[in-house]
C-alpha cells in the first residue's frame, strides 16, 4: 500500500480534476468545439462500420465520394470496437470518447511510472502527469473523436515497457513495447517521436560504439524488433495510400506535406502563427521558457556516464523540428498537431530533474524544491485556464452557426420516410462530412466536386436535396429542384429529387 501511495494520490487528483472539467458529462455530448470537421470525419468511420459494413478492412466515410467513400485514415483501433458496441448495446457516440479518454488516463499512469523509475521521487511522479492533465488542448482532444492524444498515450505506455525490458532479461517487455510503438504509429505517425529518439540512441551505442551510460542500454539484437515497428508502419501507410488511390479518394492523405511546398500560406506567416498563436495557446510561455532553460542546462552539464540524457533530449528536439518541417501546413491549420510537443516538455522536465539529483551540490535541494514549486504553481494556474478553455468551447464557441439545425433533424427525417440508406446531397456544405454525420445520412456535400451539379448527383443516386439558407443564400441554380419540400428544420430544408 505504502509503496504505491503515489499512484493512489495521483488517481484521486485525476478524478478530482476530471470532475472539475466536467468530463463525465462531456462523454455523452455530440461533436463540438474546434475542428468539428475532423471530429465528424473520425466518428463517421464508426457510423459506416455500424450501418454499412463491419468489414474492418474496408473502412469508409459517410461521404460517398470516390467509390462508396472507401478510404483509410488511421488504424480503426477505437472506431471498430465502438461499432461492435453499437451493435451490442445500441448506438452511443460516447464509446469513442470513453475509449480515447481511458487510453489517455493509462498514459498518465505510464508517465508516472516512468518518472518513478528514473528518479525514485514520488512527488515528481505525481506532478509530471498532472502537467499533461492541465493542458487545455490535450484534455479537449483526449475526450474527443480524434485519436491524436490516445496515440501519444500509447507511446508513453510503450516507453514504460521498454524501460521495464532494460530491467529484465525477459524479451516479453521489449516485444510488448514494440507492439505498442507500432500501434501508436498506426494511430498517428507523429506519435512515433519517442520511438525515433530511442532509435537514435541505439545508433550511438550499438552502431557508432559510443558509450552513453554506465551500463549498455541496448542489445545488438534489439534492432530486429525495433526495425519491425518502422517496417510495419511504412507498409501500412503505403497500403493506405494505394487503397485510397484505387478507391479514388485521397481526402485524408496518408503522406507528408512539407512546409517548403508552395501553398497559400507563406513560411513567415506559418512561423508567426506557430510562435504567436499556437505555442502560447498550447502552453504558457513561462513553461516554454522554463523548458528551454532546462534543455540548455542538460546540454551544458553533459557527462559521459549520463550522455543518454543529452542524446535523448537532443533527439527529441531534432525529431520535433522534423515534424514541423514535414507537417508544417498541418501545424498551421490544426492546433491539435501541437500535441506532439508534449513528449519533449515532459522529457526535459523529468530528465533535468534527474540531472539535478545526480549533482552533489550544497544548493541542489534548493533548486529541486524551486522546480517543484514552479510545477505546482503552473499546474494549479493551468487547470483553471483549461477549465475556462473547455467551457468556452462547450458553451460559447460555435464552429459554424449554420450546422446547428442539422443536429436534431434525424427524427424528422425518419418520420417523413427518409431512411439511413437514402443518399442525400447536402448542398453548400464545404466540409466532407459535418452535415451528413450530424443528420446520420450518407451522401455528398459540396466539398471538392468540381463540375458536379444537383442533376449529376441525382443520376448517381441522390434521392434528396438538403439546403441551408445560411450556407446557400439565394442560389438560383437550386430553384428547379426545390419543388417538393419534405422536411424543414430551422434554416435546413429537405427536398425530394
Amino acid at each position: 500500500m505504502k509503496k504505491n501511495i503515489h499512484f493512489i494520490i495521483l488517481a484521486i487528483l485525476v478524478v478530482i480534476i476530471c470532475g472539475y472539467y466536467d468530463m463525465h458529462h462531456i462523454f455523452f455530448l455530440r461533436p463540438f468545439g474546434n475542428h468539428l470537421w475532423r471530429q465528424c470525419d473520425g466518428a463517421s468511420f464508426t457510423w459506416t462500420y455500424t450501418h454499412v459494413s463491419m468489414n474492418i478492412f474496408n473502412p469508409r466515410t459517410i461521404n460517398v465520394f470516390g467509390i462508396d467513400g472507401k478510404m483509410w485514415a488511421e488504424l480503426p483501433l477505437f472506431y471498430y470496437p465502438a461499432a461492435i458496441l453499437n451493435k451490442l448495446f445500441g448506438e452511443h457516440e460516447s464509446y469513442i470518447r470513453i475509449m480515447h479518454f481511458a487510453t489517455f488516463i493509462l498514459g498518465l499512469f505510464a508517465v508516472s511510472a516512468i518518472s518513478m523509475k528514473l528518479t525514485r521521487d514520488k512527488i515528481i511522479s505525481i506532478l509530471l502527469p498532472l502537467l499533461l492533465l492541465s493542458n487545455g488542448i490535450i484534455v479537449f482532444y483526449a475526450n474527443n473523436f480524434l485519436p491524436d492524444v490516445a496515440a501519444i498515450s500509447v507511446g508513453f505506455i510503450a516507453l514504460y515497457y521498454f524501460i521495464r525490458s532494460r530491467e529484465s532479461d525477459k524479451n516479453r517487455y521489449l516485444i510488448l513495447a514494440s507492439i505498442l510503438f507500432t500501434i501508436a504509429g498506426l494511430l498517428k505517425p507523429t506519435a512515433l517521436n519517442i520511438y525515433f529518439c530511442l532509435m537514435i540512441m541505439y545508433i550511438f551505442e550499438q552502431v557508432l560504439k559510443i558509450s552513453i551510460s554506465e551500463k549498455p542500454i541496448f542489445k545488438r539484437k534489439d534492432i530486429i524488433l525495433f526495425s519491425s515497428v518502422l517496417l510495419i508502419n511504412i507498409a501500412f501507410y503505403l497500403y493506405a495510400i494505394r487503397y485510397n488511390i484505387v478507391n479514388k479518394s485521397q481526402y485524408i492523405q496518408a503522406f507528408i506535406k512539407p512546409i517548403w511546398i508552395p501553398s497559400e500560406v507563406s513560411l513567415s506567416e506559418n512561423y508567426r502563427r506557430l510562435i504567436q498563436e499556437r505555442l502560447p495557446y498550447f502552453f504558457d510561455f513561462t513553461v516554454i521558457y522554463l523548458c528551454i532553460g532546462l534543455l540548455l542546462f542538460i546540454l551544458f552539464t553533459t557527462t559521459k556516464k549520463y550522455l543518454w540524457i543529452t542524446i535523448f533530449c537532443s533527439s527529441m528536439l531534432l525529431v520535433l523540428t522534423a515534424n514541423y518541417l514535414l507537417f508544417g501546413h498541418q501545424f498551421y491549420h490544426h492546433e491539435y498537431y501541437l500535441i506532439v510537443f508534449a513528449p519533449i516538455i515532459l522529457s526535459v522536465v523529468l530528465l533535468s530533474y534527474k540531472r539535478l539529483l545526480i549533482f552533489d551540490w550544497k544548493w541542489n535541494k534548493n533548486i529541486s524544491f524551486t522546480l517543484f514549486l514552479v510545477l505546482v504553481f503552473f499546474i494549479n494556474m493551468n487547470v483553471h485556464k483549461t477549465k475556462r478553455y473547455i467551457d468556452n468551447l462547450r458553451y460559447d464557441f460555435v464552429w459554424d452557426d449554420a450546422f446547428e439545425d442539422y443536429k436534431n433533424i434525424t427524427p424528422l427525417l425518419r418520420k417523413n420516410g427518409i431512411t439511413e440508406k437514402d443518399l442525400v446531397l447536402s448542398w453548400g456544405d464545404q466540409t466532407t462530412s459535418v452535415s451528413l454525420y450530424l443528420m446520420n445520412q450518407r451522401g455528398w456535400t459540396s466539398y471538392q466536386i468540381p463540375g458536379w451539379s444537383v442533376g449529376v448527383c441525382k443520376q448517381a443516386g441522390a434521392k434528396y436535396l438538403v439546403t441551408n439558407k445560411l450556407l446557400n443564400g439565394e442560389d438560383s441554380t437550386l430553384i428547379p429542384f426545390k419543388k417538393n419540400l419534405i422536411v424543414k428544420n430551422g434554416n435546413v430544408e429537405v427536398y425530394k429529387l
